[in-house]
């Protein structure tokens, strides 16, 4: 492992936790004002980074082999190691795993047969110590759907360390209900995963020109591990409209999903939906029009911390990186309060920014979220990191830190320390050409 200062900036890479406080971050897409560097001979980073809150530093891990450069790839921790699948490397999704070793610092490529076909745009999730990948797209630049194969689920046993396509077979449910998508979510509880929402896929006819259509779902489906079932969860009442790039996350026993787009340029205004599995119940957190809540957006990070709180950080309110209006702030939601969401009035802030990446730390010592990255409407992609502690939310302001690798002041004191010595070598050159000089006069 070595020093090197910090990642560049970047966008759409994928952050883990890693041992302590440490986190795992690695790949994602360059900025254009970075195109020029000749270590980056394509607009994607194959990059390795461990950051240290706790010491302060960013490291860069040299290894001899490891995964190539990609973007849109999914990273989930797992013990001490860190399992990395899919994304797109030049416009050209990847459907390869690697695990990511914490303590060794080293990458190894977990190959076999079966294994899943490539895609990007897929969701990912944890459960009952099993990986599983579902949807997504095989052509990640017109977004067309051109085979069946992202209908597939597939199953990574942590334990055996083998893929295995699920025989996945629907329960009270046709065929024609079952849409393949992406952009959607898909949340582990127990031996259940949840997906909800997203965009279906489009299947143009042959001379079509069009390059993008697609239908926003609002259907939730429950697939079964250990029977590899999808059962559409027939809910009763009141449901969360049709959505994709919605943020969901399990606290407790109950599924949460927060925000979304109803289309391009376009938010869901209702923030927070419950979904209890107990009653099959979906409740939409209704408050009252004097009440704060955040405005409605998407490219946000969210965390959850120990006392089943969510924090929301950032996002956007329009898809284009030029046009739109970009947030920083930071919001505490408790579901259990009469005023669930409360905001964050302090001073230091990150800058405004969307599509970060976000990760939760802890415990046992202390639980917090740290962002990287993301997009600054005036700026440009961004390398910065903060940490917001989630150990002590309650009663206590929410008080973002920002973090400076020491790295980089040691890689500048060094660098001096070159130029001071290559000042002291010039000057004993020139004396020693002098004194040859005059030797040859006599």
């Amino acid at each position: 492992m070595t020093g090197g200062g910090a990642p560049t900036a970047r966008v759409e890479h994928a952050m883990a936790p890693g041992v302590g406080s440490e986190v795992f971050l690695f790949g994602g897409q360059a900025s254009a004002v970075n195109a020029w560097d000749l270590e980056l001979p394509s607009s994607f980073y194959g990059d390795t980074w461990i950051f240290s809150v706790e010491l302060q530093i960013w490291q860069r891990v040299e290894c001899a082999t490891g995964p190539g450069p990609r973007t849109g790839h999914s990273a989930n921790t797992f013990g001490e190691s860190v399992y990395m699948y899919g994304g797109s490397r030049d416009e050209q999704p990847a459907h390869d795993l690697w695990r990511f070793d914490l303590q060794h610092r080293t990458w190894q490529a977990i190959a076999g047969s079966p294994e899943p076909p490539s895609r990007t745009l897929h969701a990912a999730a944890a459960s009952d110590n099993v990986l599983l990948v579902h949807g997504g797209t095989t052509d990640p630049v017109s977004l067309h759907y051109p085979d069946p194969r992202c209908f597939d689920v597939w199953q990574f046993d942590l334990t055996q360390q083998q893929w295995s396509a699920a025989r996945a077979s629907l329960v009270n449910a046709t065929a024609a209900a079952f849409k393949c998508r992406f952009m959607h979510s898909l949340t582990g509880l127990g031996g259940v995963a949840y997906m909800f929402g997203g965009l279906a896929l489009s299947r143009p006819e042959p001379d079509s020109v069009i390059h993008f259509e697609a239908e926003v779902l609002d259907d939730l489906w429950a697939y079964n591990i250990e029977a590899q079932t999808w059962t559409p969860v027939l809910d009763t009442g009141v449901r969360p409209g049709a959505r994709f790039d919605h943020a969901a996350v399990m606290i407790g026993q109950t599924l949460w999903v927060l925000f979304g787009r109803l289309a391009y340029g376009q938010y869901a205004p209702d923030p927070a939906w419950q979904f209890d599995p107990a009653t099959q119940a979906w409740t939409h957190i209704k408050l009252p029009a004097s009440a704060e809540t955040p405005l409605a957006r998407g490219g946000l990070a969210i965390a959850t911390s120990d006392d089943s709180n969510i924090v929301l950080f950032g996002g956007e309110s329009r898809l284009s990186i030029n046009v739109g209006l970009s947030f920083r702030d930071t919001w505490l939601f408790r579901p259990s309060a009469a005023q669930p969401w409360e905001t964050a009035n302090n001073s230091l802030f990150p800058p405004i920014r969307f599509s970060q990446s976000a990760v939760t730390l802890g415990p046992p010592d202390e639980t917090m979220v740290v962002i990287f990255g993301g997009i600054n409407v005036d700026s440009g992609f961004l390398n910065d990191i903060w940490s917001l502690s989630l150990t002590t939310v309650n009663g206590s302001a929410l008080t973002w830190r920002q973090h400076v690798s020491r790295v980089r002041k040691n890689k500048r004191k060094r660098e001096g320390r070159r130029e001071e010595k290559e000042k002291g070598r010039g000057k004993k050159r020139r004396k020693k050409r002098k004194k040859e000089i005059r030797k040859k006069e006599r």
